[in-house]
């Protein structure tokens, strides 16, 4: 009955509205109409105008709103309970001026459905949303509300980490809404007293420190799909693209001009097009991802850091602002995790922006910068004379450690640009004279390295010119540079214009066909009977051929050169050197064409390349009992064979397949198919090796390009080998091959013990098997095994590592505990093991210093000492010292001294120094030498 009383009071309401408008005789324009607000409590109602401009059903307990200009509506009541019944209610249009007409007061209620994201789109876990008075807690990053007024309200959404978004909402209805939030950055700072200079050394905490903080560059909004970073490391200069999707980051295109490392046996490698980022500084993608490096804590992220995948992509955008930084990228290539590192390009010497705030430390040398914007920062610390480098804080950063010191570390480099190759890039035996503008003579003057480096170790803050005066003979001129030095590590770069410098052309051509070869890749390198000395090897350049077979070196200095034909796996473009079935691996220049820069360019060389040839090995691994190995790692042997073509792993089968590129070739070759089945994780508690560093022996070693054995390294431990012989010629498919696995107990062939005169337990010692085949292995006890050593003479070399530590004035230790021994054992036809304990003799040293006629210390000198079985090499500090370890006792010593820019040399007329018949325990010799040039 209520539902029938409401709609008999809503009928009278709207009959006394229009009698009242029909007695006031107003003519109302069409269109303008009263609307109604009409609650259904029972039932269901639907209305109807009657020239069908509107419908509309509604249930009990909802709500409607008519507004429409018929002026007849019809009613008709759903009840289960009762016939269907119409109700006809007369409206009729009003004037908008006329006061309005009595009408249901029911307030209409609508709702609100919201996502939370942050910039990257990754949901929000959890926080508050209000609008109006009403307020709910979100999780996931879905919130809904309903019961809210339609009509306009101020939305607020916060969450813990974020900065609070505040929005004007117009609510109708129910509506849907996504609300973008912005995380925010928390920093904590440490302070240290000045140390050994060493950032790790840190005396102790310093309060009332103030530590300053600027703001640089803001984060990029919104995000973009791609970032395109130009990155700078020793080997030359590279841009990488990044893209990302939903919830990956992924290298795009990488374009280095340096041939890119594959991954070694320490899991680094050079960037490539493929490849999937896995963190930055320890702040992994994924959480719960180990880093594969422990990073100093500077590096770390600060707890569990919120919109992960959005700062990881900040730090990659902004990273190109102020001050150079260095970022251990990891990334994942074909399942396998590897560090790339790369350093950022410096746009400018000094902080952007504004200064934020200044803080003090606390008594533990602490203090926190809370709730910051999200955008990239500095802070700096400083007390009195004392200050701190800038440290440059993005996104990922959680936390600083800021050591203070009184003076400067100075570098001057003095470049040639354009130049790739070290040692002639640099401009060397340069004199730079760093002087105080506050009068005086010349605070120091350091003669440049071979690397046109010169270093100041202890500069105080303050204001200096720097004259550099370039050496004898040079046409360069004399220049000076104003420089200002407030924090305690600073390089600043000096160019010089080359003096001579021309190009070298020519073009890659098919031998077959005559034909122009494309993306063929080269490498221009000193020649060594030119180069002056071993640091001046290197590559001088990269380059690739062009659809038309030609390439181009620039900026090439006079001198003797080997252009080398790259052709290992990762510039393998189709093609080969001609000579033979041995491929040229990543030393070999053997297949080199042969040039002499003088006085002009060279476009004239041609290269003859041919087309390679896949030879195919596939098969099964077993075990002992005949089970099929999973995880097994496969190569041949007798000899660098070919470029690798795909890496032979062992599936879950057993089954593998792996191919070689090598030139054509008719000859039959016999080859041994070798598979190693590896421990790759040291378990807890438990050292194999002892700080042991790897094998690298004849079927092991470093998988390099263009080489096929692995290195055992020190987190490994080899347990099964197994070799099978086949023959093949190059270009075949050998199938059907069976190598079954011998696990390394059964085939000890050497074992004994490692024994110190002290009684002491060696550490970090390693065995290296230097003539023969075999895998060596030490276990904590210091015994020591080789397995796999085949019948005959076998030569080992047993290596002891030297243990020194710096400050920031040159060495301040250093010791060398034991000599370094090489042994030959024989070992039997039958193949039974041999025991032969191994005695470690006490290691001597020579230690003195250089000067020169006017008894000024000679720095950088290349110092070596030569006896029987025994040698050393040491550079000479900046106060002329030298101290060569590991020397062994009793055994009369030559010293030889060479130039900064020469390590080495056969030429007598190199020598600036030398001095006879010394035998190790001398701490205090004085060699006066020529001129260090």
């Amino acid at each position: 009955m209520r539902k029938w009383i409401f709609i008999a009071t809503l009928i009278f309401v709207v009959s006394t509205v229009l009698a009242v408008s029909l007695l006031r005789n107003d003519e109302n324009p069409a269109g303008i109409v009263q609307s109604m607000d009409v609650v259904v409590e029972e039932g269901s109602v639907r209305f109807t105008a009657n020239d069908g401009s509107h419908s509309q059903t509604i249930a009990a307990g909802q709500q409607a709103e008519i507004d429409s200009p018929s002026s007849i509506v019809d009613l008709t009541s759903n009840d289960e309970k009762q016939e269907d019944e119409t109700h006809m209610i007369a409206a009729k249009p009003v004037s908008a001026s006329q006061p309005s007409p009595l009408s249901a007061t029911e307030t209409v209620m609508g709702s609100l459905s919201l996502s939370i994201v942050d910039a990257w789109g990754e949901a929000i876990e959890n926080g508050k949303v209000e609008i109006g008075q009403k307020s709910a807690h979100f999780n996931d990053g879905q919130a809904k509300i309903a019961d809210v007024p339609v009509g306009t309200h101020t939305l607020t959404v916060t969450a813990k980490g974020y900065a609070p978004a505040e929005q004007t909402l117009e609510l109708n209805g129910h509506m849907s809404q996504t609300v973008t939030l912005e995380y925010l950055i928390t920093l904590d700072c440490y302070v240290f007293a000045s140390g050994s200079g060493d950032r790790n050394s840190r005396v102790a905490e310093k309060s009332g420190v103030d530590v300053v903080l600027w703001k640089g560059k803001p984060v990029l909004r919104p995000l973009s799909s791609r970032t395109t970073i130009p990155f700078s490391s020793w080997k030359g200069n590279q841009t990488i693209v990044f893209e990302r999707n939903a919830n990956e980051i992924y290298i795009r295109d990488a374009n280095q001009d340096f041939i890119p490392q594959e991954i070694d046996r320490y899991n680094t490698a050079d960037a490539k097009k493929g490849d999937r980022l896995a963190g930055i500084s320890g702040c992994m993608m994924r959480v719960g991802d180990q880093s594969l490096r422990k990073l100093a804590p500077e590096l770390s992220s600060a707890g569990d850091l919120n919109s992960r995948y959005l700062r990881i992509w900040d730090t990659l955008a902004v990273n190109t602002m102020g001050i150079d930084l260095f970022l251990p990228i990891e990334l994942e290539r074909e399942g396998k995790r590897f560090m790339t590192y790369v350093e950022v390009d410096k746009i400018n010497e000094k902080t952007p922006g504004e200064i934020v705030m200044t803080l003090k430390t606390d008594n533990n040398g602490h203090c926190r910068f809370e709730n910051l914007p999200a955008a990239m920062y500095y802070v700096l610390a400083q007390k009195g004379e004392e200050k701190s480098q800038i440290d440059a804080i993005y996104p990922i950063r959680g936390a600083s450690y800021l050591q203070l010191a009184q003076s400067c570390k100075l570098r001057v480099n003095l470049k040639r640009p354009g130049v790739k190759l070290r040692g002639v890039a640099g401009v060397a035996n340069a004199a730079v004279v760093l002087k105080s503008n506050e009068g005086g003579e010349g605070l120091s003057v350091v003669r440049s390295d071979a690397e046109g480096s010169a270093d100041f170790p202890k500069v105080p803050f303050g204001k200096y010119t720097v004259t550099v005066t370039p050496p004898a003979g040079s046409s360069y001129e004399t220049k000076t540079l104003a420089l200002t030095i407030e924090e305690p590590y600073k390089i600043v770069t000096i160019e010089y214009e080359m003096e001579t410098a021309f190009s070298v052309s020519g073009r890659v051509i098919d031998t077959n066909t005559q034909t122009p070869v494309p993306d063929f890749c080269l490498n221009l390198f000193r020649n060594k009977s030119d180069a002056e000395s071993y640091e001046m090897l290197g590559d001088y350049a990269f380059t690739k051929t062009g659809a038309d077979g030609n390439f181009t070196f620039e900026n090439v200095i006079p001198g003797k050169y080997d252009i080398e034909l790259l052709v290992k796996r990762g510039t393998y473009a189709g093609y080969v050197a001609i000579g033979g079935v041995l491929v040229p691996d990543c030393i070999s220049l053997a297949y080199s064409s042969k040039i002499e820069v003088t006085d002009e360019d060279i476009d004239n060389v041609e290269i003859f390349v041919e087309p390679g040839v896949e030879t195919t090995f596939a098969g099964t691994v077993l075990d002992s009992n005949g089970t099929p190995r999973a995880g097994a790692k496969l190569f041949l042997d007798n000899g660098q064979f070919g470029i690798w073509r795909s890496t032979g792993v062992s599936d879950e089968n057993g089954k593998f397949q792996f191919s070689v590129v090598t030139a054509a070739d008719a000859n039959p070759y016999e080859k041994t198919v070798t598979a190693l089945s590896i421990q790759d994780r040291i378990q807890e508690g438990h050292s194999y090796g002892m700080g042991f560093s790897g094998t690298t022996v004849k079927g092991f070693g470093d998988r390099a390009e263009g080489m096929n054995y692995f290195c055992i390294t020190e987190d490994q431990r080899l347990m099964a080998k197994g070799e099978t012989a086949v023959k093949c010629k190059a270009g075949d498919t050998i199938s059907g091959i069976v190598v079954t696995l011998r696990d390394l107990e059964e085939n000890l062939s050497l074992t004994g013990r490692i024994i110190t005169p002290d009684g002491r337990k060696p550490e970090g010692i390693s065995i290296h098997v230097q003539k023969g085949d075999g895998y060596s292995r030490i276990e904590e006890d210091g015994t020591y095994k080789i397995f796999g050593l085949k019948p005959g003479t076998a030569s080992l070399q047993i290596s002891v590592p030297t243990n020194q530590s710096s400050n920031a004035d040159g060495i301040e230790s250093k010791r060398h505990d034991y000599v370094d021994e090489f042994i030959e054992v024989e070992i039997p036809e039958d193949g039974s093991t041999v025991t032969r304990d191994i005695e470690l003799t006490p290691a001597g040293f020579l230690k003195g210093r250089l000067i020169d006629a006017q008894g000024h210390a000679v720095a950088k000198a290349n110092v070596w000492a030569r006896g029987e079985r025994s040698h050393g090499y040491e550079k000479s500090g900046k106060n002329g010292e030298f101290w060569i370890v590991g020397l062994r006792p009793g055994v009369e010593h030559t010293i030889t001294i060479y130039p900064s820019n020469k390590q080495f040399s056969l030429n007598e007329a190199d020598l600036i120094g030398k001095m006879e018949g010394l035998l190790p325990g001398l701490d205090n010799i004085i060699i006066q030498v020529k001129n260090n040039e």
